[in-house]
């Protein structure tokens, strides 16, 4: 089968890869080292107020379209395409690490909830290698050598779950290159323990995750008020784009060497810049 192309569009200035076949691109990054995004809305605005933000995630290997926001925005460009949570791309994974016996680091939440999570992925998958659980109320001081350790032990998948945008400026801080997949995980171990319930499905169908995550914690609603000011300002970008007859056609990336068939929708590593952002903890 011939290779496909992987598609890249953008909002509001930030890449958004378009791959339907999200876990072969995943685990070719198990390979080859990356880091996964996963953008929603909320993010979008960060990143447009904080540029060490903005340079995580314009280098980061595959970023995903993981908000109802952030997929509206894309089908105003013309793409047909579903929301990719970050939280079922991380559930696949464990699977398939479960499978073949890849080895599981976990850095994030409280400490009680992230052993609680550990035992639901341990009822599910016995054979699965969780080889570190850091919960994400470490001493400042303690930060390095959780890097350090994370770096020498070089486990093929990485979770961590400190919140947007710290996560992923650690991430992008303290992961090595060339081997494992990071990925953010956000309030997954949260939901995995039990402390956190997860919206009913339909709710997910209708891109109404984000209200019942809003009734479970009320204290997330100046969070939510982005969500307007990000729809403005895509749609002041898109009736620009319109009314200017520039509408931005999503660029062609070529496909990853190496790999046929499903997994040549894998989008293309990206050369990781030296400007990285000032080291921050996660405090």
């Amino acid at each position: 089968m011939a290779p496909r192309e992987c598609l890249k569009a953008e909002v509001l200035g930030l890449p958004v890869h378009l791959t339907p076949h999200l876990l072969s691109a995943a685990e070719a990054l198990v390979r080859s080292g990356g880091h996964v995004v996963t953008l929603n809305a909320e993010m979008t605005m960060a990143a447009r107020n904080h540029a060490p933000l903005r340079r995580v995630i314009q280098r980061a290997e595959l970023v995903i379209p993981d908000g109802a926001g952030v997929v509206w925005a894309l089908r105003l460009q013309g793409h047909r395409l579903r929301r990719q949570p970050g939280i079922d791309l991380a559930e696949m994974l464990l699977d398939h690490a479960a499978a073949r016996g890849w080895r599981v680091a976990w850095v994030g939440a409280r400490d009680d909830r992230l052993q609680a999570a550990a035992r639901f992925w341990k009822r599910r998958h016995p054979q699965l290698r969780l080889q570190r659980l850091i919960h994400g109320y470490q001493p400042p001081d303690h930060w390095p050598m959780v890097e350090a350790d994370l770096r020498r032990q070089q486990p093929e998948l990485v979770f961590v779950g400190l919140g947007a945008p710290r996560q992923e400026l650690w991430i992008d801080k303290a992961r090595p290159l060339g081997h494992g997949l990071w990925l953010g995980v956000g309030g997954s171990f949260d939901v995995w323990s039990g402390s956190v319930r997860r919206a009913p499905t339909l709710m997910q169908a209708l891109q109404l995750e984000w209200f019942y995550r809003l009734l479970q914690e009320p204290g997330r609603w100046p969070r939510i008020l982005q969500l307007p000011v990000f729809s403005g300002h895509v749609l002041m970008e898109w009736a620009a784009a319109r009314f200017s007859g520039s509408r931005r056609k999503p660029a062609r990336q070529r496909p990853a060497a190496g790999r046929t068939g499903e997994s040549a929708a894998e989008c293309p590593p990206v050369e990781r810049r030296a400007d990285k952002p000032p080291e921050v903890g996660p405090g």
